[in-house]
């Protein structure tokens, strides 16, 4: 249940600083090659999500549980595709997809393996 809602806080979050990032571009146009706010930020977002997602599992700090990775892996994921579909293909959007991908990858392998792993 609370990573249920991590998720749906993490797609909120995404969806605020797509609507957010996409008023900051609209009102200054980009200049050509030049990477959008929104590119920025899903680099941004990647980043924290893999560096919470390596904290977790090293269990470093007590702040940066499961439902921070999973929220902020969500809300990367849904800045990132935002970036790519407003046709903002520069590096900082493909680094952040990249590094979200690494926390992603994890945590749909996680719940693939409870609907399918062995019940006890």
């Amino acid at each position: 249940m609370q990573a249920s809602i991590a998720l749906v806080l993490g797609i909120v979050i995404g969806v605020v600083v797509l609507l957010l990032a996409g008023r900051a571009v609209s009102r200054h146009v980009a200049e050509p090659g030049k990477a959008t706010t929104i590119g920025w930020s899903a680099l941004w977002l990647g980043l924290a999500a893999l560096v919470a997602g390596a904290l977790m599992m090293a269990k470093i700090t007590p702040l940066l549980d499961a439902r921070t990775s999973i929220a902020l892996t969500s809300a990367a994921l849904v800045v990132g595709f935002g970036a790519v579909a407003k046709r903002d293909k520069h590096w900082p959007t493909w680094v952040g997809l990249t590094a979200t991908a690494i926390p992603g990858l994890f945590w749909i392998f996680f719940v693939v393996a409870e609907f399918v792993g062995p019940v006890q």
